[in-house]
C-alpha cells in the first residue's frame, strides 16, 4: 500500500517540480528562523514568527524562485560555466532586488504592519541585505546553473537559503534594534530664511524682540522668495512668533503651487534680544562693543540676551529637527522663517560642535556674515551616528544667504 503511494507522490513531484521546492521551503525556512532565535538566546521561541517564515517561504519565495529559474534558463540557455555566470549576474540585477523587496514587504504584511512601517523597513534593510547577498548568491547560482539539473535547482537553492534565512532573521532583529536605538535613513531638507524688511531695517535700527511690521518692500521680498521656490512641497513650516517672521512665512507659502502646511510659531526662533539697545541705531551698538573691546557677536547690552543664551535656544530648536530626522519615515522639506541674528547663531552652533555635526559645503565666514532680508539658506540633515552609537548628523549646506530672487532695488542688506 505504501509503495504505490510513494510512487504516486514521486510521480507527482516529477510532474510538478515546483512542489519539491515548496516542501523544501516549508521545512527549511521555519527551521532556520528557529535556529536564529536559538542563536539569539531567546528565553521563549516565537512560533508565530516561525509560522510566518513557513507561510512566506512556501507560498511566495519558492514559487517565485522556481519561476525565475525557468525564466533564466530560457533567457540564457546552456549549462556551461560561462552561461552559468551570466545567469548568476543577471539574477543579481533582476531577481535579487525584487526578492529582497518582496521579503521585507511580504513579512511586514504578515506582521500586520502599516504601509509607512512597511516602507520604512524596506528602505532601512534593502541595501545591507543586497550587499551581503551579492557576495554569496553569484557563486552559489553559478555552481547551481552549471552543474545541477533544472528540476533540482530550487531544492539546492533552498538548502543554501536555510543559512541565508538565518541571516535574514538576524538582519531583521539587528536592524530593528538599531532603528529603535538610533536612526532611520531619511533626509530632512531645511529651507530657512531671514524675515522681510521692516521700517526699522530701513532706518538701520536694532530690532531684536521689538515686534516691527513688514514694510512694503518686505512684503514684496517675501512674495518674490515664495515665487522662487513655488514648486517646493513643504511638509512642515515654522516661524518665529514675531510678526515680521510669521507674516513672511505666510506670504512665502501663499505663492506656492503646492499644498501648504500650517505654520507653527516657535519662540526659540526669535531674534536675539538687544535689551536697551533695541530701537537705537545699529552703529551705536557697534561702537559700544568696540569701546568695550568685545566683538559685536559677543557683546551683550544692558537687558540684552547673551550669545550663550541665544545658542541654547538655537540648539533646542535644531535638535528638535534632528529628532524629526530620526523619527520620520520619509524625506521632508521644512520651512523655517527666523531672523538674521538667529541664523548666524545657528551657523556658529553647528560649527562649534563638530563631534555632533559633520558639516559639508560650509565656509566658517558664513557663520558671522550679515544675512539679507529673505536671504535663503538651504541645508539637509541626514542621521549618521558615530561608531560608538552617539548621535551625529551630516548637515549639508546647499545654499547660504542666497538673494538671487531679489532685484537690485529690493536687495536690502540690513540686519533684521
Amino acid at each position: 500500500m505504501a509503495a504505490p503511494v510513494a510512487l504516486r507522490l514521486r510521480g507527482f513531484i516529477k510532474d510538478y517540480p515546483v512542489v519539491k521546492g515548496m516542501v523544501t521551503y516549508a521545512v527549511l525556512w521555519p527551521v532556520s528562523n528557529i535556529c536564529q532565535q536559538t542563536i539569539q538566546g531567546r528565553e521563549q521561541y516565537n512560533f508565530g514568527e516561525a509560522a510566518r517564515f513557513c507561510i512566506f517561504g512556501t507560498l511566495v519565495v519558492s514559487p517565485s524562485l522556481y519561476a525565475w529559474v525557468r525564466i533564466a534558463g530560457r533567457l540564457i540557455p546552456g549549462n556551461s560555466v560561462k552561461s552559468a555566470i551570466k545567469k548568476a549576474l543577471v539574477e543579481q540585477v533582476l531577481y535579487s532586488p525584487f526578492a529582497i523587496t518582496l521579503f521585507y514587504s511580504g513579512m511586514s504584511v504578515l506582521e500586520n504592519k502599516s504601509l509607512d512601517e512597511l516602507k520604512s523597513e524596506v528602505q532601512a534593510k534593502f541595501w545591507p541585505t543586497y550587499r551581503t547577498g551579492i557576495c554569496i548568491w553569484p557563486v552559489v547560482q553559478t555552481l547551481n546553473f552549471a552543474f545541477i539539473k533544472e528540476r533540482n535547482r530550487v531544492a539546492v537553492t533552498g538548502v543554501v537559503s536555510f543559512f541565508w534565512t538565518v541571516f535574514l532573521s538576524y538582519m531583521k532583529q539587528k536592524e530593528f534594534k538599531r532603528k529603535t536605538k538610533f536612526y532611520t535613513n531619511v533626509l530632512l531638507k531645511i529651507i530657512a530664511n531671514n524675515s522681510g524688511e521692516t521700517f526699522m531695517n530701513s532706518k538701520r535700527l536694532l530690532q531684536g524682540h521689538t515686534d516691527a511690521a513688514l514694510s512694503e518692500i518686505g512684503i514684496e521680498q517675501a512674495k518674490l522668495l515664495g515665487q522662487a521656490i513655488t514648486s517646493t512641497t513643504f511638509t512642515r513650516a515654522y516661524s518665529s512668533d514675531l510678526q515680521r517672521a510669521y507674516n513672511t512665512a505666510k506670504l512665502v507659502l501663499s505663492e506656492l503651487k503646492t499644498p501648504c502646511p500650517e505654520i507653527v510659531k516657535h519662540a526659540n526662533l526669535r531674534e536675539r534680544s538687544y535689551g536697551e539697545a533695541e530701537g537705537r541705531p545699529a552703529q551705536e551698538f557697534i561702537e559700544e562693543a568696540a569701546k568695550a573691546n568685545i566683538s559685536i557677536h559677543e557683546y551683550t547690552p544692558n537687558g540684552g540676551e547673551s550669545i550663550q543664551h541665544l545658542s541654547k535656544r538655537v540648539a533646542e530648536f535644531f535638535e528638535e529637527l534632528c529628532t524629526l530626522s530620526e523619527t520620520t519615515t520619509s524625506n521632508e522639506n521644512v520651512l523655517v522663517v527666523s531672523h538674521g541674528g538667529w541664523i548666524q547663531g545657528l551657523m556658529r552652533y553647528l560649527h562649534s560642535d563638530r563631534n555632533k555635526y559633520e558639516l559639508k559645503n560650509f565656509t566658517p565666514g558664513n557663520a558671522i556674515r550679515i544675512h539679507f532680508n529673505t536671504g535663503l539658506t538651504v541645508m539637509s540633515i541626514t542621521p549618521s551616528p558615530n561608531e560608538n552609537g552617539t548621535p551625529k548628523y551630516e548637515v549639508n549646506i546647499l545654499k547660504m544667504n542666497d538673494a538671487s530672487h531679489l532685484p537690485k532695488s529690493l536687495d536690502t542688506f540690513h540686519k533684521s
